[in-house]
């Protein structure tokens, strides 16, 4: 019996869909592994929070666990701040390669136009 359907209803093997997800995950963008990469520092932030606070109230036995997951939570501030820069700039350059591939774009339609301007005079 198969656990796993694909888009159009039919049944896969485990083999099939390891292959499928191996294929899927080699096909991911800089861009969605850093979206994804932030999502989870979030959830990881998330959790060093409510387990300082747990520490922070019972402070008379975990007082240490505090201290650890202090660093904790900062070392992933940190961290989440990296992966936004890089998430900017991965958005930055994509965003220029499209600038770039409508200029050239632009420059084919000119052409264009400018031969049949030519022709017709």
């Amino acid at each position: 019996m198969a656990f796993w359907k694909d888009k159009e209803g039919k049944e896969l093997t485990f083999s099939e869909f390891k292959e499928r997800f191996k294929q899927g995950i080699n096909e991911v963008t800089p861009i969605q592994r850093l979206e994804s990469s932030i999502f989870f520092q979030q959830i990881m932030t998330l959790g060093f929070f409510l387990g300082l606070c747990v520490a922070i109230f019972n402070y008379q036995t975990m007082w240490w666990l505090a201290i650890i997951l202090f660093g904790g939570l900062c070392m992933n501030i940190i961290q989440y701040k990296g992966l936004r820069q890089q998430l900017n700039v991965f958005k930055n350059i994509e965003e220029q390669i499209k600038i770039g591939e409508m200029e050239d774009k632009m420059e084919k339609i000119k052409e264009e136009i400018f031969n049949e301007v030519g022709k017709d005079t």
